[in-house]
């Protein structure tokens, strides 16, 4: 899921580069965009040769914030893999609040018309939570059951993308875990970047399993949806104390897991974050003896 995630923020970054939209200019001068909160959805996994188109569509532009959604689809057949809804927040360069310029927001008009004319389309509809299923697999095809060049399709039950990333610290702590953030996973900004958040808690989660304080056949299940709020951010050398817990209920029943970060002994979470979980993962090669 990480890399997807930096798959959209790649397309995101060409995106702001394209002089129609009028950035450019004010990148260079110190402006720029932060992600507030994004939410993710993988419908698909794949292995490797298989060619993505990734697609951007801007959803609504505001003063200073910007929607956009993102899909990721197989080349071969247009089959969605992965999709995404993402909020960005424009920054001048004293790290406030800026106005977008009208430039941005014609362009995001003209984008859409054009989208219709050709009858282009980014799937805009972001379901509802309410009718959410836990996350499972629809089905499995193809491929080589122990291979990682060209393993099984994986194709997983559809989730809403509406979800957003919990709001309130867990009453009861399922698992606790720490790191010290290394300078390999800055960004541009020197902060850590917003997929690495997930990786973090994709770490915490299997050391979880491996203690034994959360079911192993979920918490090693395919992670097929995540929603993940910023809050603050973090850098070089902060120790951060991940939180685990079940959202929810208990995790075999609901296959959501929230993850808040903390730095040292604040009371409030830089980043939040849910995990939706599809039991049935099982490591590519057969362990050794």
């Amino acid at each position: 899921m990480p890399v997807f995630l930096r798959y959209f923020e790649q397309l995101r970054w060409r995106l702001m580069a394209e002089e129609v939209l009028g950035l450019r200019a004010l990148i260079d001068a110190g402006h720029f965009y932060v992600v507030r909160s994004q939410t993710v959805e993988l419908r698909q996994r794949v292995g490797q040769e298989v060619r993505i188109h990734v697609r951007t569509r801007i959803e609504s532009v505001g003063r200073s914030t910007t929607h956009v959604l993102h899909e990721a689809r197989d080349a071969s057949d247009d089959s969605l893999i992965a999709r995404a809804r993402v909020l960005g927040v424009w920054l001048g360069p004293d790290r406030r609040l800026a106005r977008l310029p009208d430039s941005f927001r014609a362009a995001s008009v003209a984008q859409k018309a054009l989208h219709e004319a050709i009858g282009l389309t980014v799937q805009a509809t972001v379901g509802d939570p309410a009718h959410d299923e836990p996350a499972r697999i629809v089905s499995v095809t193809g491929g080589q059951a122990s291979s990682f060049i060209d393993p099984p399709r994986v194709v997983f039950g559809p989730l809403s993308v509406a979800v957003d990333a919990p709001t309130t610290a867990p009453t009861e702590s399922a698992f606790d875990h720490s790191i010290v953030v290394p300078p390999r996973d800055l960004d541009v900004f020197s902060h850590v970047n917003a997929a690495t958040w997930l990786a973090y808690a994709d770490d915490a989660r299997q050391f979880a399993a491996d203690a034994g304080a959360l079911p192993a056949e979920v918490a090693r299940g395919y992670v097929v949806r995540t929603a993940i709020f910023y809050a603050r951010e973090a850098s070089r050398h902060d120790r951060l104390r991940v939180v685990l817990a079940p959202i929810g209920g208990p995790l075999t029943e609901t296959h959501a897991l929230g993850a808040w970060f903390y730095r040292g002994d604040e009371p409030e979470p830089l980043c939040t974050l849910r995990v939706d979980l599809a039991p049935g993962a099982r490591a590519v090669t057969a362990p050794q003896s």
